[in-house]
């Protein structure tokens, strides 16, 4: 699949590379996408995948590099994801997101959008976080 070779493989490597001097990046994508790609990056990274400074090997999810924030997770979750997020020293460097991350959240630095958006809903949700 083109997305993975041309998006997903790269992101990922670069994401093993730097850990959290990678940019916060949020990928904007249909929610049976989301699972996808985190299954990818699980795969790709394996015990790269969480950072702790405190003990390398620390494997809570709240030590991941990347996140899941579509409507069926529960709202803790999602939560923890907007507050690292918005935070200057956060772990979380990508996430696989639907259009179900709120408006008017604020997250300096967004990167990447992956396709434009489908809907004007989508496009209003979408420039509010990477305007």
């Amino acid at each position: 699949m083109d997305f993975f070779d041309e998006l997903l493989n790269p992101t990922g490597i670069g994401l093993k590379e730097k850990k959290v001097d990678y940019p916060i990046t949020i990928l904007y994508l249909p929610l049976s996408w989301c699972g996808f790609s985190f299954k990818f990056f699980q795969k790709q990274l394996g015990d790269d995948q969480y950072y702790s400074p405190v003990d390398p090997v620390d494997k809570k999810p709240e030590n991941r590099l990347f996140a899941q924030y579509h409507a069926p997770q529960t709202r803790t979750m999602k939560d923890l994801i907007l507050k690292e997020l918005s935070s200057p020293s956060s772990t979380v460097r990508v996430v696989f997101a639907t259009v179900a991350m709120g408006m008017g959240v604020d997250i300096p630095s967004i990167r990447v959008h992956v396709r434009p958006p489908r809907t004007m809903r989508e496009y209003f949700q979408e420039t509010r976080r990477a305007g």
